[in-house]
């Protein structure tokens, strides 16, 4: 919540909460440290308000990702560091082990506990002469294209509305259903 109050805002608060931490803050400065939080709640309320609104006005509008943002928006958002991982990955430095340095996967499939390890597919991949387990598995009741959309990728989703990537969707579901690969 800090990160809703502004730099001098924050830097008050932090010295506030030291001050409560050693018990040596005044009643004035508990009030101020109260009202500092008061603020931040009210701007994160604010916030997800705004947020709840416009969610509710994308659905009501169906608009997509693509329609609010460009190709090259999505990308660069797409490598910019989160809370979470403070570190992007550049597309030059080596994937881990298994993976292909700088192509994206576009669909990670892991299908239920005895199917082995997940199945992954990389934008432009040479097909294998064997379809593997998990997408076979994905091949049941004509539903073959809904079962495989449930595990593309952030990146899948975005390039399989392309027109390039809806060819190269259709190839790989012909090879997971036949289990032939066509030449591109």
């Amino acid at each position: 919540m800090l990160k809703f109050l502004s730099s001098p805002a924050q830097m008050r608060f932090k010295e506030l909460q030291e001050k409560l931490a050693r018990f040596s803050i005044s009643n004035e400065e508990q009030l101020e440290l109260a009202d500092l939080v008061a603020k931040a709640q009210k701007v994160f309320q604010e916030r997800d308000s705004v947020i709840a609104r416009l969610k509710a006005e994308i659905a009501e509008n169906v608009l997509t990702v693509t329609d609010l943002f460009s190709a090259g928006e999505i990308r660069a958002a797409g490598r910019q560091p989160t809370a979470k991982n403070e570190k992007t990955t550049p597309a030059g430095r080596k994937a881990k082990a298994g993976g292909r340095a700088g192509i994206p996967v576009l669909i990670h499939a892991k299908v239920g506990k005895g199917a082995g390890a997940p199945s992954k597919y990389y934008k432009g991949q040479k097909l294998p002469p064997v379809v593997p387990k998990n997408f076979k598995a994905l091949d049941e009741g004509g539903a073959l294209s809904a079962n495989l959309a449930r595990y593309h990728t952030a990146e899948g989703k975005l390039y399989f509305a392309t027109p390039e990537g809806k060819a190269e969707l259709a190839t790989l579901e012909n090879y997971i259903r036949t289990g032939k690969s066509v030449r591109r």
